[in-house]
């Protein structure tokens, strides 16, 4: 073996020792004292064989034997220390929060992640990152919950219920959305989402649709307080339930100024 791929197999081993699964070339060049050819040398070496993969420039992840299969490491144990590196907000959302919380029938294609700024989907082996802006991020909302490989920020289950409504294109179609919502108010809790609706800014449209779709669900006591907060913003105007879905109405809410233009159908 190369000498210079040993003395770097030696940190990665000490990283590891300390129960980290991530590092920055930056940090290895200090330890290691190469030149920085030499590093990326010995750093393509381990990643031919899946024990190192680049994320992101100058930020890599080493990869242990039990997840050679996914040649990547699962997303939460390494978003965390990722997002410090690049120093940006974020916060784990949309399915992929749902999931955490039980509400995901069907496991996320995608680990999404908010944040403030764009950034590049990462795709590595078997795991995909897809990063959605919000230029103002929530202030609150946010919980932070154990990974593996420490804390991870992720969206309570009342924000992830809002931003599913409002970034919809990212939640799939309006029933997985609906579903989504469902799923998710036997997690909420009144008191938080009342807060939560009293500071931040959640849109006109993102209002009508979640208070729709919790009342369809059979979630009233929820649905009355999403429209409590709707009543105070005029004018309310009709939307459609499914933008981009077949443009005919079947039927309208009154409440909550919908044109239903497609029958939501949940999975029991």
């Amino acid at each position: 073996m190369n000498m210079k791929s040993d003395k770097l197999s030696s940190f990665i081993k000490q990283l590891l020792q300390k129960g980290r699964y991530s590092f920055d070339k930056k940090e290895a060049l200090e330890v290691l004292g190469f030149s920085t050819p030499s590093f990326i040398n010995a750093t393509n070496r381990l990643a031919k064989k899946n024990e190192l993969a680049l994320v992101k420039e100058g930020f890599y992840i080493i990869i242990p034997p039990q997840h050679f299969s996914l040649a990547c490491l699962p997303a939460d144990w390494f978003i965390d220390e990722l997002m410090k590196y690049l120093n940006q907000p974020y916060y784990i959302s949309l399915l992929s929060a749902a999931s955490y919380y039980g509400a995901a029938h069907q496991q996320p294609q995608r680990f999404q992640v908010i944040t403030n700024k764009q950034i590049r989907p990462i795709s590595i082996g078997k795991i995909s990152i897809e990063f959605i802006v919000n230029k103002s991020m929530p202030g609150m909302g946010i919980n932070q919950i154990n990974s593996y490989t420490g804390r991870v920020k992720i969206s309570s289950p009342e924000l992830t219920m809002i931003d599913v409504c409002n970034y919809a294109e990212h939640s799939g179609h309006i029933h997985n959305v609906a579903q989504v919502v469902s799923d998710l108010a036997s997690s909420v809790d009144i008191t938080q989402l009342d807060n939560l609706l009293k500071k931040i800014y959640v849109k006109k449209t993102v209002l009508q649709r979640l208070g729709f779709l919790l009342e369809l669900t059979n979630h009233q006591a929820i649905s009355d307080v999403v429209y409590q907060y709707l009543s105070l913003q005029k004018p309310i105007n009709y939307i459609w339930l499914a933008p981009s879905e077949n443009l005919e109405i079947l039927e309208k809410s009154e409440r909550w100024k919908i044109n239903i233009n497609e029958q939501v159908e949940l999975d029991i």
